[in-house]
């Protein structure tokens, strides 16, 4: 499940320059932060393993998205 989380941001840093072009910084902040919080939603109330491995890979990829976001902001 772990690994799950290195998938997660392998795609967040993908589609982090992407969409934060077209959305603007902090629209996309918002929305991966959104993702974030859904992912640990869905690995919160998971009742099976699919669930909660669908829940890490949004967590990671929110969280990694915003942090490189976050930077780019910042700057």
């Amino acid at each position: 499940i772990k690994s799950f989380t290195y998938f997660g941001s392998l795609i967040g840093f993908i589609l982090a320059s992407l969409i934060s072009d077209k959305l603007g910084r902090k629209l996309s902040l918002t929305f991966f932060l959104g993702i974030a919080g859904l992912g640990s939603l869905l690995m919160s109330t998971g009742f099976n393993l699919w669930m909660i491995g669908i829940g890490v890979i949004l967590s990671g990829t929110g969280i990694n998205v915003s942090s490189a976001i976050c930077f780019m902001y910042l700057g």
